[in-house]
């Protein structure tokens, strides 16, 4: 089962080509960066998986667990009871400040997923 918490995605080789960038411009010295991409749900994220791994033979839980069956949960296992306050929240994340001076081309959600996983 999957629960509906949202968090900020960003691929390494983002991040990793940020920091070369950020280590060879002027103006980006002194200055903090935030390159979360995209802002995305588990559930997508195991449905690309699930697209991309059940083919193969593996099992891939794709069910939604609602909030009440995650506080019933979170009531035996108390490391659960922060995510909570995040179940079914958007994460937005303002980027632009990175825009201008680290022009970065992020990678396709899809791709960084499964490419983790491989």
């Amino acid at each position: 089962m999957v629960p509906d918490i949202r968090m900020g995605i960003v691929d390494v080789r983002d991040v990793a080509h940020a920091h070369v960038l950020a280590m060879t411009k002027p103006e980006a010295a002194g200055q903090r960066y935030l390159c979360s991409s995209v802002s995305s749900g588990v559930r997508p994220l195991v449905g690309i998986l699930h697209n991309e791994f059940a083919p193969q033979g593996y099992k891939i839980p794709t069910t939604r667990l609602g909030y009440k069956m995650f506080w019933c949960i979170s009531r035996f296992d108390k490391t659960l009871r922060p995510a909570l306050q995040e179940i079914g929240k958007d994460k937005l994340y303002d980027t632009s400040k990175v825009c201008p001076v680290l022009p970065l081309t992020s990678l396709c959600l899809r791709l960084t997923v499964q490419n983790k996983m491989l």
